[in-house]
């Protein structure tokens, strides 16, 4: 490290001497940790060589080094204030550097010894910390800061020094969200914040980045949109996602579906409260409230459903079955009958008669009624095993109260009590993270 420190100021004299045959000033001046001008190099923690030329033939040079011999600066000085070195005065290019070697930052000062055009600083390891532009003195025109890592990290505008504009602050994993705040004359132009996600969703938090400011939605807030065939109305905002679309089914029972997503693009998770919505009918001034119907509701209705439906079914196929066994036959025709009476004076006298009849007879198979029932069981089976299909699609399809965390969402569906009255119209109000977002619909046909 000595040799280093010898080397270094060794470079430095012989820079000095080509002018020793003009007038010129050599001083050493020792400085603190912050910069501040101290008697000896005991008390120092930099130590910095002027060579200062009244001989335009040469130019001013000023080098600072560490304590322990390592480059670190080189300056054009104008003048040096050996009390305070951050007052001296420079001009042109200058170079900063780390104990390591490393070059620390980068600039230019004019002649008004003020700071001009590009500066860039940089981390040890290399990559840019920030980089400015600078107009006499004072930031100007658009300025970036960067992560460790090399990801942005700040992007804003300057005028005179100030920022003036949107401030975009980045999120140092590298992503495209980040926190944009609208700044004039170097202050927040409004109370709040804007977060912006990587897919450009908008949400409105307090300046400490930490609740949300909840916006009321108004009918221009909500959009359409298609997808897989089903128009779905929606609304992007205050954080969230939520869009839904509905029908009438008629399935096990008639009701109205409502399908149902809902998204996290805040920062913060929710709970999703699906016992909080309300469903009516609006007709005039008349309000008809349609029951909606949690999960658990909804899978014991439809399972009472599905053991009446069972229930009929199988009665209906076993009464079918009942006679499956009995054969019945029946045979018809003529029976003449002949005979021969003889009345009381003792003549005899002969007749024929003729008579229609019919006879049935049942014969019973036992293999045919067997085969019969088995038949029926099979189609029961068959029916309840529809039915519980059914029922299982809907239990795994049904919306159910859930803990929604920032970049996840939700879908399923809802089922309300249906009636349908022509020309009403059909009011859903969903609510979520404590803002209601309402959607209806004409009932038309």
């Amino acid at each position: 490290m000595k040799k280093i420190f010898s080397i270094s100021i060794l470079m430095v004299c012989i820079q000095i001497a080509v002018a020793q045959t003009v007038s010129q000033k050599i001083d050493t001046i020792y400085y603190d940790s912050n910069y501040k001008g101290v008697p000896v190099k005991a008390f120092a923690s930099y130590m910095t060589i002027v060579y200062m030329s009244n001989d335009t033939q040469y130019s001013n040079i000023e080098k600072t080094f560490y304590i322990t011999g390592e480059l670190q600066g080189e300056f054009t000085p104008v003048s040096i204030d050996k009390s305070d070195l951050n007052k001296s005065k420079f001009k042109g290019n200058y170079i900063t550097y780390y104990r390591s070697g490393g070059k620390s930052s980068e600039g230019f000062y004019n002649d008004y010894s003020k700071q001009h055009g590009l500066r860039k600083n940089y981390y040890e390891n290399g990559k840019i910390k920030d980089i400015a532009n600078f107009n006499n003195g004072f930031p100007d025109g658009e300025s970036q800061q960067f992560y460790e890592n090399g990801n942005i990290s700040a992007k804003a505008n300057y005028i005179n020094g100030e920022i003036n504009g949107t401030l975009k602050q980045y999120f140092e994993d590298g992503g495209n969200a980040y926190i944009e705040t609208e700044m004039f004359a170097g202050k927040p132009k409004y109370d709040f914040i804007t977060y912006v996600d990587a897919n450009d969703n908008r949400t409105k938090y307090d300046k400490d980045f930490l609740n949300i400011i909840q916006e009321n939605p108004s009918p221009s807030d909500r959009k359409s949109t298609i997808s897989n065939g089903r128009n779905y109305f929606y609304y992007q905002m205050n954080g969230i996602f939520i869009a839904v679309d509905i029908n009438a089914v008629n399935e096990i029972d008639k009701f109205w579906e409502v399908s149902l997503v809902i998204g996290n693009n805040s920062k913060k998770p929710f709970t999703f409260e699906t016992n909080q919505i309300i469903c009516y009918l609006e007709d005039a001034d008349k309000v008809k409230s349609l029951k909606v119907y949690t999960s658990n509701e909804f899978s014991a209705l439809v399972g009472k459903r599905i053991r009446r439906k069972s229930l009929w079914n199988a009665l209906g196929e076993n009464l079918a079955t009942m006679n499956a066994g009995t054969t019945t036959s029946t045979a018809s025709g003529y029976v003449n009958s002949a005979g021969v009476a003889i009345d009381n004076q003792g003549y005899a006298a002969a007749g024929i008669s003729s008579s229609y009849g019919s006879a049935s007879n049942q014969t019973y198979s036992g293999a045919a009624q067997y085969q019969a029932n088995q038949t029926a069981r099979q189609n029961i089976n068959q029916y309840n095993d529809k039915l519980q299909q059914y029922k299982q699609a809907l239990d795994e399809g049904y919306l159910q109260s859930n803990t929604i965390n920032p970049g996840e969402s939700i879908t399923g569906n809802i089922n309300a009590k249906y009636i349908f009255k022509k020309g009403s119209e059909l009011i859903l109000k969903i609510p979520v993270n404590g803002t209601t977002y309402s959607f209806s619909w004409k009932l038309n046909k």
